[in-house]
């Protein structure tokens, strides 16, 4: 819950105006709703398909194409 909110935080530090916040936060939300969902259709599949621990490297690979991704896109100036 306190990452949620670290995070909403910094999306309405960076993006100023109401308009382009207001987009930042939408954008926030249904990321953060989807990635929920997802991550939990993938966790139940990698669990009954594969052990336990094969979870990590694929968390590692989204995360680090995350990464990529919001490089890529850059910070607003």
């Amino acid at each position: 819950m306190t990452l949620a909110l670290s995070t909403l935080v910094l999306v309405t530090g960076v993006f100023l105006g109401e308009r382009r916040c207001g987009k930042a936060i939408v954008m926030w939300a249904a990321c953060q709703f989807a990635g929920g969902a997802i991550g939990l259709v993938l966790a139940v599949l990698l669990v009954s398909v594969l052990l336990a621990g094969a979870g990590v490297p694929v968390s590692v690979l989204v995360m680090v194409l995350l990464l990529i991704a919001g490089l890529a896109v850059g910070v607003p100036r």
